[in-house]
Protein backbone atom coordinates (compact mmCIF):
# COMPACT_ATOMS: atom_id res chain seq x y z
CA UNK A 1 0.00 0.00 0.00
CA UNK A 2 2.85 2.29 0.88
CA UNK A 3 4.42 1.65 -2.54
CA UNK A 4 1.14 2.59 -4.29
CA UNK A 5 0.92 5.80 -2.25
CA UNK A 6 4.51 6.70 -3.13
CA UNK A 7 3.78 6.00 -6.78
CA UNK A 8 0.74 8.31 -6.72
CA UNK A 9 2.84 11.01 -5.03
CA UNK A 10 5.38 10.75 -7.85
CA UNK A 11 2.66 11.09 -10.49
CA UNK A 12 1.29 14.15 -8.68
CA UNK A 13 4.74 15.74 -8.59
CA UNK A 14 5.23 15.14 -12.30
CA UNK A 15 1.81 16.70 -12.98
CA UNK A 16 2.63 19.80 -10.93
CA UNK A 17 6.01 20.19 -12.62
CA UNK A 18 4.32 19.85 -15.98
CA UNK A 19 1.95 22.67 -15.12
CA UNK A 20 4.83 24.87 -13.99
CA UNK A 21 6.37 24.51 -17.45
CA UNK A 22 3.42 26.49 -18.84
CA UNK A 23 2.99 30.21 -18.40
CA UNK A 24 -0.50 31.25 -17.27
CA UNK A 25 -1.72 34.24 -19.24
CA UNK A 26 -4.83 36.40 -19.08
CA UNK A 27 -6.61 37.72 -22.16
CA UNK A 28 -7.92 41.28 -21.80
CA UNK A 29 -10.03 43.62 -23.93
CA UNK A 30 -9.95 47.41 -23.58
CA UNK A 31 -13.37 48.84 -22.66
CA UNK A 32 -12.63 52.55 -22.96
CA UNK A 33 -11.33 54.97 -25.56
CA UNK A 34 -7.53 55.13 -25.72
CA UNK A 35 -6.56 53.34 -22.50
CA UNK A 36 -3.14 54.37 -21.17
CA UNK A 37 -0.36 51.85 -20.69
CA UNK A 38 2.09 53.08 -18.05
CA UNK A 39 5.70 52.25 -17.30
CA UNK A 40 5.00 51.25 -13.69
CA UNK A 41 1.88 50.05 -11.85
CA UNK A 42 0.74 53.46 -10.58
CA UNK A 43 -1.21 56.39 -11.99
CA UNK A 44 1.77 58.78 -11.70
CA UNK A 45 4.04 56.69 -13.93
CA UNK A 46 4.73 57.93 -17.45
CA UNK A 47 2.47 56.78 -20.28
CA UNK A 48 4.42 54.66 -22.74
CA UNK A 49 1.55 53.94 -25.13
CA UNK A 50 -2.21 53.73 -25.43
CA UNK A 51 -4.59 51.07 -26.70
CA UNK A 52 -7.85 51.86 -28.55
CA UNK A 53 -11.31 50.66 -27.55
CA UNK A 54 -11.67 46.95 -28.26
CA UNK A 55 -7.91 46.34 -28.32
CA UNK A 56 -6.80 42.88 -27.18
CA UNK A 57 -3.92 42.49 -24.74
CA UNK A 58 -2.28 39.53 -23.08
CA UNK A 59 -1.29 39.90 -19.44
CA UNK A 60 1.39 37.81 -17.77
CA UNK A 61 0.68 38.94 -14.23
CA UNK A 62 -0.96 41.46 -11.94
CA UNK A 63 0.26 43.83 -9.23
CA UNK A 64 -2.57 45.32 -7.18
CA UNK A 65 -5.06 46.82 -9.65
CA UNK A 66 -2.62 46.76 -12.56
CA UNK A 67 -2.14 44.12 -15.24
CA UNK A 68 1.34 43.72 -16.73
CA UNK A 69 0.96 43.59 -20.52
CA UNK A 70 3.13 43.32 -23.61
CA UNK A 71 2.49 45.72 -26.47
CA UNK A 72 2.67 44.68 -30.12
CA UNK A 73 6.13 44.85 -31.67
CA UNK A 74 6.98 48.11 -33.45
CA UNK A 75 8.51 48.38 -36.90
CA UNK A 76 11.95 47.50 -35.51
CA UNK A 77 10.68 44.44 -33.66
CA UNK A 78 10.92 46.10 -30.24
CA UNK A 79 8.32 44.90 -27.72
CA UNK A 80 7.55 47.21 -24.81
CA UNK A 81 6.05 46.01 -21.54
CA UNK A 82 3.93 48.15 -19.23
CA UNK A 83 0.94 48.23 -16.91
CA UNK A 84 -2.75 48.92 -17.55
CA UNK A 85 -5.34 49.54 -14.86
CA UNK A 86 -8.04 46.93 -14.34
CA UNK A 87 -10.74 49.66 -14.57
CA UNK A 88 -10.17 50.10 -18.33
CA UNK A 89 -10.13 46.43 -19.35
CA UNK A 90 -12.31 43.35 -19.09
CA UNK A 91 -11.00 39.84 -18.61
CA UNK A 92 -11.97 37.58 -21.48
CA UNK A 93 -10.50 34.43 -20.03
CA UNK A 94 -7.42 32.53 -19.02
CA UNK A 95 -5.02 30.78 -21.35
CA UNK A 96 -2.10 28.47 -20.80
CA UNK A 97 0.71 29.02 -23.23
CA UNK A 98 2.83 25.91 -23.65
CA UNK A 99 6.56 26.30 -23.63
CA UNK A 100 7.75 26.54 -27.21
CA UNK A 101 9.38 23.44 -28.55
CA UNK A 102 11.53 25.46 -30.90
CA UNK A 103 15.15 25.67 -29.92
CA UNK A 104 16.12 29.21 -29.02
CA UNK A 105 19.50 30.58 -29.96
CA UNK A 106 21.39 31.93 -26.98
CA UNK A 107 22.30 35.58 -27.38
CA UNK A 108 25.58 37.31 -26.64
CA UNK A 109 25.59 39.14 -23.31
CA UNK A 110 27.55 42.23 -22.39
CA UNK A 111 29.01 43.18 -19.03
CA UNK A 112 29.11 46.97 -18.78
CA UNK A 113 30.28 49.69 -16.40
CA UNK A 114 28.52 53.06 -16.26
CA UNK A 115 31.08 55.82 -16.96
CA UNK A 116 28.63 58.74 -16.93
CA UNK A 117 27.26 60.23 -13.72
CA UNK A 118 24.00 61.20 -15.40
CA UNK A 119 23.53 58.55 -18.08
CA UNK A 120 20.00 58.59 -19.47
CA UNK A 121 18.38 55.17 -19.54
CA UNK A 122 15.68 55.61 -22.16
CA UNK A 123 12.46 53.78 -22.91
CA UNK A 124 13.54 53.09 -26.49
CA UNK A 125 16.93 53.14 -28.26
CA UNK A 126 16.35 56.72 -29.40
CA UNK A 127 17.65 60.04 -28.03
CA UNK A 128 14.12 61.44 -28.36
CA UNK A 129 12.71 58.73 -26.10
CA UNK A 130 12.07 59.72 -22.45
CA UNK A 131 14.57 58.93 -19.71
CA UNK A 132 12.98 56.38 -17.34
CA UNK A 133 15.60 55.55 -14.69
CA UNK A 134 19.23 56.06 -13.71
CA UNK A 135 22.13 53.82 -12.72
CA UNK A 136 24.89 55.03 -10.35
CA UNK A 137 28.26 56.01 -11.82
CA UNK A 138 30.63 53.05 -11.78
CA UNK A 139 27.89 50.44 -11.42
CA UNK A 140 28.36 47.17 -13.31
CA UNK A 141 25.35 45.83 -15.22
CA UNK A 142 24.61 42.94 -17.56
CA UNK A 143 22.95 43.55 -20.90
CA UNK A 144 21.31 40.74 -22.85
CA UNK A 145 20.49 42.75 -25.96
CA UNK A 146 22.21 45.33 -28.16
CA UNK A 147 20.49 47.45 -30.79
CA UNK A 148 22.88 49.56 -32.82
CA UNK A 149 24.68 51.87 -30.38
CA UNK A 150 22.32 51.02 -27.51
CA UNK A 151 22.43 48.37 -24.78
CA UNK A 152 19.27 47.12 -23.07
CA UNK A 153 19.60 46.95 -19.27
CA UNK A 154 17.28 46.44 -16.29
CA UNK A 155 16.62 48.70 -13.33
CA UNK A 156 16.96 47.64 -9.72
CA UNK A 157 13.67 46.36 -8.22
CA UNK A 158 11.55 49.11 -6.65
CA UNK A 159 9.59 48.80 -3.38
CA UNK A 160 6.99 46.64 -5.16
CA UNK A 161 9.63 44.41 -6.74
CA UNK A 162 8.98 45.92 -10.18
CA UNK A 163 11.90 45.79 -12.62
CA UNK A 164 11.76 47.84 -15.81
CA UNK A 165 13.98 47.74 -18.87
CA UNK A 166 15.53 50.58 -20.80
CA UNK A 167 18.32 51.43 -23.21
CA UNK A 168 21.64 53.14 -22.50
CA UNK A 169 23.84 54.71 -25.19
CA UNK A 170 27.15 52.98 -25.77
CA UNK A 171 28.99 56.25 -25.10
CA UNK A 172 27.72 56.20 -21.49
CA UNK A 173 29.20 52.79 -20.68
CA UNK A 174 32.47 50.93 -20.86
CA UNK A 175 32.33 47.43 -22.32
CA UNK A 176 34.06 45.17 -19.81
CA UNK A 177 33.27 41.80 -21.32
CA UNK A 178 31.44 40.28 -24.25
CA UNK A 179 30.03 36.94 -23.15
CA UNK A 180 29.51 34.57 -26.03
CA UNK A 181 26.89 31.81 -25.64
CA UNK A 182 28.25 28.44 -24.61
CA UNK A 183 27.79 25.59 -27.11
CA UNK A 184 26.31 22.54 -25.42
CA UNK A 185 27.81 19.16 -26.39
CA UNK A 186 25.62 16.84 -28.44
CA UNK A 187 25.98 13.95 -26.05
CA UNK A 188 24.48 14.39 -22.59
CA UNK A 189 26.19 11.45 -20.94
CA UNK A 190 29.84 10.93 -20.22
CA UNK A 191 31.59 7.58 -20.05
CA UNK A 192 31.36 6.04 -16.62
CA UNK A 193 34.22 7.06 -14.38
CA UNK A 194 35.16 10.00 -16.60
CA UNK A 195 34.81 13.41 -15.06
CA UNK A 196 32.68 15.91 -16.90
CA UNK A 197 34.80 18.64 -18.51
CA UNK A 198 34.91 21.83 -16.52
CA UNK A 199 32.79 24.71 -17.75
CA UNK A 200 34.82 26.78 -20.15
CA UNK A 201 35.91 30.04 -18.65
CA UNK A 202 34.65 33.19 -20.22
CA UNK A 203 37.15 34.57 -22.66
CA UNK A 204 38.85 37.72 -21.55
CA UNK A 205 37.73 40.64 -23.67
CA UNK A 206 40.16 42.41 -25.92
CA UNK A 207 41.26 45.86 -24.84
CA UNK A 208 38.23 48.08 -25.21
CA UNK A 209 38.73 51.25 -27.21
CA UNK A 210 36.84 54.32 -26.09
CA UNK A 211 33.78 54.56 -28.29
CA UNK A 212 32.43 57.82 -26.96
CA UNK A 213 31.49 59.08 -23.54
CA UNK A 214 29.35 61.45 -21.58
CA UNK A 215 31.91 64.21 -21.71
CA UNK A 216 30.52 66.38 -18.93
CA UNK A 217 28.43 64.85 -16.16
CA UNK A 218 26.99 66.03 -12.86
CA UNK A 219 29.14 65.16 -9.85
CA UNK A 220 32.36 64.75 -11.84
CA UNK A 221 35.59 66.66 -11.10
CA UNK A 222 37.94 67.82 -13.85
CA UNK A 223 41.60 68.83 -13.42
CA UNK A 224 43.57 70.42 -16.28
CA UNK A 225 47.30 71.28 -16.18
CA UNK A 226 47.80 73.81 -18.98
CA UNK A 227 50.28 76.00 -20.85
CA UNK A 228 49.50 79.39 -22.31
CA UNK A 229 49.75 80.57 -25.89
CA UNK A 230 51.48 83.93 -25.84
CA UNK A 231 54.12 85.90 -27.75
CA UNK A 232 55.96 87.53 -24.84
CA UNK A 233 55.86 84.86 -22.12
CA UNK A 234 54.67 81.28 -21.70
CA UNK A 235 52.19 81.10 -18.83
CA UNK A 236 51.45 77.84 -17.08
CA UNK A 237 48.95 76.78 -14.47
CA UNK A 238 46.10 74.59 -13.39
CA UNK A 239 42.34 74.62 -13.92
CA UNK A 240 39.83 72.76 -11.71
CA UNK A 241 36.12 72.37 -12.39
CA UNK A 242 33.27 70.60 -10.60
CA UNK A 243 30.02 69.76 -12.42
CA UNK A 244 27.11 70.95 -10.25
CA UNK A 245 24.49 70.13 -12.92
CA UNK A 246 24.58 68.13 -16.18
CA UNK A 247 25.48 71.39 -17.98
CA UNK A 248 27.07 73.81 -15.48
CA UNK A 249 30.50 73.64 -13.89
CA UNK A 250 32.15 75.89 -11.31
CA UNK A 251 35.78 76.09 -10.30
CA UNK A 252 38.87 78.15 -10.76
CA UNK A 253 42.19 78.64 -12.51
CA UNK A 254 45.63 79.74 -11.36
CA UNK A 255 48.05 80.92 -14.06
CA UNK A 256 51.61 82.25 -13.75
CA UNK A 257 53.79 84.34 -16.06
CA UNK A 258 57.55 84.87 -15.56
CA UNK A 259 59.80 86.86 -17.90
CA UNK A 260 62.76 89.22 -17.94
CA UNK A 261 66.54 89.30 -18.53
CA UNK A 262 69.75 89.59 -16.54
CA UNK A 263 68.83 93.10 -15.37
CA UNK A 264 65.22 92.68 -14.33
CA UNK A 265 62.46 90.11 -13.89
CA UNK A 266 58.66 90.32 -13.84
CA UNK A 267 55.90 87.96 -12.78
CA UNK A 268 52.12 87.75 -12.73
CA UNK A 269 50.19 85.31 -10.57
CA UNK A 270 46.55 85.23 -11.66
CA UNK A 271 43.98 83.27 -9.61
CA UNK A 272 40.36 83.41 -10.78
CA UNK A 273 36.95 81.94 -9.97
CA UNK A 274 35.02 80.66 -12.98
CA UNK A 275 31.71 79.25 -14.15
CA UNK A 276 30.94 77.58 -17.48
CA UNK A 277 28.01 76.22 -19.42
CA UNK A 278 28.66 72.98 -21.33
CA UNK A 279 26.72 72.32 -24.52
CA UNK A 280 26.02 68.65 -23.75
CA UNK A 281 22.76 68.61 -25.71
CA UNK A 282 24.71 68.91 -28.96
CA UNK A 283 25.58 65.18 -28.59
CA UNK A 284 28.93 65.51 -30.35
CA UNK A 285 30.89 62.30 -29.98
CA UNK A 286 33.93 62.74 -27.67
CA UNK A 287 33.78 66.56 -27.92
CA UNK A 288 32.78 68.83 -25.03
CA UNK A 289 32.22 72.50 -25.96
CA UNK A 290 31.65 75.16 -23.32
CA UNK A 291 31.58 78.90 -22.67
CA UNK A 292 31.88 80.83 -19.44
CA UNK A 293 33.22 83.75 -17.47
CA UNK A 294 35.59 84.38 -14.58
CA UNK A 295 36.61 87.00 -12.08
CA UNK A 296 40.19 87.11 -10.82
CA UNK A 297 42.97 89.26 -9.49
CA UNK A 298 46.28 89.72 -11.31
CA UNK A 299 49.16 89.97 -8.82
CA UNK A 300 52.02 91.81 -10.51
CA UNK A 301 55.57 91.99 -9.16
CA UNK A 302 59.06 92.82 -10.40
CA UNK A 303 62.67 92.97 -9.30
CA UNK A 304 65.66 94.72 -10.85
CA UNK A 305 69.41 95.09 -10.47
CA UNK A 306 69.36 98.57 -11.98
CA UNK A 307 69.51 101.30 -9.31
CA UNK A 308 66.65 103.74 -9.49
CA UNK A 309 64.51 101.64 -11.92
CA UNK A 310 60.90 101.93 -10.82
CA UNK A 311 59.27 99.32 -13.06
CA UNK A 312 56.35 100.91 -14.86
CA UNK A 313 55.20 98.00 -17.04
CA UNK A 314 52.08 97.20 -15.07
CA UNK A 315 50.28 96.85 -11.75
CA UNK A 316 48.02 94.46 -9.87
CA UNK A 317 44.25 94.61 -10.35
CA UNK A 318 40.90 92.91 -10.89
CA UNK A 319 40.39 91.01 -14.13
CA UNK A 320 37.06 90.08 -15.72
CA UNK A 321 37.43 87.23 -18.19
CA UNK A 322 35.40 85.38 -20.80
CA UNK A 323 36.10 81.78 -21.81
CA UNK A 324 35.50 79.66 -24.88
CA UNK A 325 36.70 76.10 -24.51
CA UNK A 326 36.74 72.59 -25.94
CA UNK A 327 37.81 69.18 -24.68
CA UNK A 328 38.34 66.16 -26.90
CA UNK A 329 38.20 62.81 -25.07
CA UNK A 330 40.58 60.01 -26.01
CA UNK A 331 39.35 57.84 -23.12
CA UNK A 332 36.41 58.28 -20.70
CA UNK A 333 38.73 60.11 -18.29
CA UNK A 334 41.42 61.85 -20.40
CA UNK A 335 40.93 64.69 -22.88
CA UNK A 336 42.92 67.28 -24.79
CA UNK A 337 41.96 70.81 -23.73
CA UNK A 338 41.91 74.11 -25.63
CA UNK A 339 40.73 77.42 -24.17
CA UNK A 340 40.46 80.92 -25.63
CA UNK A 341 40.47 83.63 -22.96
CA UNK A 342 39.58 87.29 -23.08
CA UNK A 343 40.48 89.64 -20.19
CA UNK A 344 39.15 93.11 -19.30
CA UNK A 345 39.25 95.75 -16.53
CA UNK A 346 43.01 95.49 -16.01
CA UNK A 347 46.21 96.69 -17.54
CA UNK A 348 46.74 93.03 -18.48
CA UNK A 349 43.64 92.81 -20.65
CA UNK A 350 43.59 91.14 -24.06
CA UNK A 351 43.09 87.76 -25.67
CA UNK A 352 45.11 84.58 -25.36
CA UNK A 353 44.72 80.84 -25.06
CA UNK A 354 45.82 77.71 -23.26
CA UNK A 355 46.36 74.09 -24.20
CA UNK A 356 46.42 71.22 -21.73
CA UNK A 357 45.29 67.75 -20.74
CA UNK A 358 42.09 67.24 -18.73
CA UNK A 359 41.74 64.38 -16.22
CA UNK A 360 38.31 63.37 -14.98
CA UNK A 361 38.91 62.28 -11.40
CA UNK A 362 35.39 61.32 -10.32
Amino acid sequence: MKKIFSYLQGLLLIFVLGLSAHAELTKLVVNTTNANVRLRPNSQAIVISWVPLGGILISEGKIGNWFKVSLPADETGLILKGYINQSVVEVLGQAVAPVSGESSVAATKYRLRLVSANASIRLKPDLRSPSIFTIPLGATVLSEEKRGDWYKINSLPDSDGVVISGFVKSEDVELLEEIKPQVEPLANAEPEGQARPAESKLAKPAATAYIGGKKFSKGSFYLTPQLGINTWAVPFGLNAEYAITPNIGVGGTVMSWFWGNIWYSYSIIYPSLEGAYHFTKLNMDKLDLYAGAGLGFAIFSYSTKVAGFSGTLGSSGLVLGIILGARYYFTPNIAASLRINGSFLSGWGGFGGTIGVTFRLK
